[in-house]
């Protein structure tokens, strides 16, 4: 920003997305899971996507349940430890 620069950043990470929040607009794209996979709107929209996209994918491709399950405590232990 101090060198009157274009900033695109593309991540999974909540982490830096809380980082860069105050500095850097936020854009996602919506997904729907459908039967032969991930399907993507293509639409941006503003703010920080709260879908689960990985997880989502990883259930499609028949991962076990533990980790699938073990991924969401670790998402939302994140995102309940991120700060304001």
């Amino acid at each position: 920003m101090e060198r009157n620069t274009f900033v695109i950043i593309a991540t999974h990470d909540l982490e830096l997305t809380k980082l860069v929040g105050n500095l850097y607009e936020c854009y996602y794209f919506s997904e729907r899971m459908e039967a032969k996979g991930l399907n993507f709107d293509f639409k941006l929209k503003r703010g920080v996507s709260q879908n689960r996209n990985a997880v989502k994918l990883m259930k499609y491709l028949g991962y076990p349940e533990e980790i699938i399950n073990g991924t969401n405590e670790i998402v939302n232990g994140m995102i309940a430890n991120m700060p304001d």
